[in-house]
């Protein structure tokens, strides 16, 4: 933000007095009572929390025209445009990153329910077959061989559920990571359209500006 200060200067006998006021007599004169003029305002307004703006000495920056300005605005937009663009070819790719990872996430789970019903109905089918053992009506040598292919049954079954689990447990944090960067993306494009609304509204202007 800046100001504009339009003033008439005029002098004790209420003259107009630019040159003599501001001027002074010649253009180094002129240019070091401006800078003086700048920093004694810049004293005043930092109770108002306004900063002196920097010097073009150090910025190097130059006039330009309506027609360069307006040129430049063009450029700025047409390469906002193109990096919209991009982003959202990004935005699109990390969607679908996150489609398949949502995929993955619910075969993972259908796996770990069919997974846990399976481990239940082993320990159940395990625990009536020791109490057979136990009672001694059925034959023991059947039974211990039967107890033994369960057993074994039941522990591979547990590795494939802990597996699942643990691929579960990395997919959820991968989406959980994509859900954020999606956030991230999706409020930068937002900025994004944000200005470049700005700069065509500019852009608008100083075309009015050249066409008046």
């Amino acid at each position: 933000p800046h100001i504009h200060c339009s003033l008439l200067p005029l002098d004790k006998d209420n003259k107009f007095a630019f040159k003599k006021l501001f001027s002074g007599k010649d253009k180094l004169e002129f240019k070091m009572r401006t800078l003086a003029l700048h920093d004694e305002l810049a004293k005043v307004n930092e109770k108002w929390g306004l900063g002196r703006g920097a010097s073009v000495s150090e910025t190097n920056a130059r006039h330009r025209s309506t027609e360069e300005y307006r040129r430049w605005l063009s450029s700025e937009c047409s390469t906002l445009e193109e990096d919209i663009d991009n982003h959202r070819k990004s935005l699109s790719e990390l969607q679908k990153e996150i489609a398949i990872a949502e995929k993955k996430a619910k075969s993972f789970s259908t796996m770990i329910a069919n997974l846990t019903t399976e481990k239940e109905n082993i320990e159940h089918q395990l625990a009536t077959l020791r109490e057979w053992l136990e009672s001694g009506e059925e034959d023991s040598e059947v039974l211990a061989r039967k107890i033994g292919n369960l057993e074994w049954q039941l522990s591979q079954t547990e590795e494939k559920l802990a597996a699942r689990q643990v691929q579960l447990a990395q997919t959820e944090e991968q989406l959980s990571q994509k859900d954020e960067q999606l956030a991230q993306q999706n409020e930068q494009l937002a900025q994004q359209n944000e200005q470049l609304t700005q700069q065509n509204e500019q852009l608008a202007q100083q075309d009015a500006l050249i066409r008046s």
